[in-house]
């Protein structure tokens, strides 16, 4: 895992301890006025280690080059600036916290924009790409008729929730957009890892919906099957049959599940909308 890196407490109060020649046998400038610098800088400190609490691993890695400039920034006024003027300190932490919020800004509308795309994905996977009325008995051109529809509709919901995660995306990448090109990489593979939870979701969804319409049509444990078909007997030469067919009605059924196949198969992976 990547390690965490503080500013550490003790650096702080031991960089005013010098500076302020408390240390030293002269007389101090009062450590009223030493405590109260050491507070504008705490309020810096704090931020700083309030986006690296914020960041997992893969956070850290992502914002490598962000976090390399901010600490810059800092590393900056610790390094060479003088404190005797109570100006250049205010300054330099009003500098250095504009700085910190605006990573912090960046980090979180990174993972609230995850947040969304997890949210679309738990979406997708709710989807019922078969519509059954449990207590309707189906002539079987309604049943096609319905289910066409049915497919028309979820087609035109899944196209709405791939703009949205793709404007999220997008909007996402603009943070990272001018990083060198070791962010670049992790980012296109996070990218790829949302490609592989929208495609688990998209499984789950019809692997869902495949067995709801098995425990009607076969049934199992707890229920019985559950008639949905309308079915007509007729008189064939000299035995009875039935229309539709049992050969018909797994060739429709078939034919259903090809149909939800194409609809996933014309979805684009986020990868290639970059």
């Amino acid at each position: 895992s990547v390690a965490k890196k503080y500013i550490a407490l003790e650096e702080v109060f031991f960089f005013f301890q010098a500076e302020d020649g408390i240390r030293d046998a002269q007389e101090s400038r009062g450590l009223g006025d030493v405590y109260k610098r050491q507070e504008y800088v705490m309020l810096v400190v704090r931020d700083y280690n309030k986006i690296i609490d914020s960041m997992d691993d893969s956070d850290s890695l992502l914002f490598d080059q962000h976090l390399q400039n901010t600490d810059k920034e800092l590393s900056a006024g610790l390094a060479r600036l003088k404190w005797s003027t109570k100006y250049v300190l205010e300054d330099f932490v009003r500098q250095c916290r504009a700085s910190c919020a605006d990573l912090y800004r960046m980090l979180q509308m990174y993972k609230n924009n995850k947040l969304k795309i997890q949210q679309k994905c738990k979406q997708i996977a709710q989807i019922n790409f078969i519509k059954l009325d449990k207590k309707r008995v189906y002539i079987v051109q309604d049943f096609e008729d319905e289910q066409a529809k049915n497919r028309a509709s979820i087609g035109k919901y899944l196209e709405e929730i791939f703009k949205s995660i793709n404007h999220v995306l997008n909007e996402t990448y603009e943070i990272f957009y001018f990083q060198k090109q070791d962010i670049q990489r992790q980012w296109f593979l996070e990218v790829a890892y949302i490609d592989d939870e929208i495609e688990k979701a998209l499984k789950k969804a019809v692997r869902t919906s495949l067995q709801e319409l098995k425990k009607i049509v076969v049934g199992d444990s707890k229920t019985n099957p559950t008639a949905i078909f309308q079915l007509t007997v007729k008189l064939k030469e000299v035995e009875l049959g039935f229309e539709p067919t049992r050969e018909y009605l797994l060739s429709m059924l078939s034919q259903t599940i090809a149909a939800i196949n194409e609809i996933i198969s014309y979805l684009p992976r986020m990868e290639k909308l970059m």
